[in-house]
């Protein structure tokens, strides 16, 4: 008897417990071999070379 009202109340914590926060480090490597994330990655390094002091400003005023 005993025994099965700790397992029902494991079940219950079980259940209203938060869930755990996923470490970094479980989605280092995602992105390897992917050609999206690579064109994505490219652009935006094509884009930073493009940039230059006078466009920056010029974009601000």
């Amino acid at each position: 008897m005993l025994e099965a009202e700790i397992s029902e109340l494991k079940r219950e914590r079980k259940q209203w417990m938060l869930p755990t926060r996923k470490d970094w480090r479980s989605t280092f490597g995602w992105a390897k071999n992917a050609p999206d994330f690579d064109r994505a990655m490219d652009a935006g390094e094509e884009y930073r070379r493009e940039q230059t002091f006078e466009k920056e400003n010029d974009a601000a005023a």
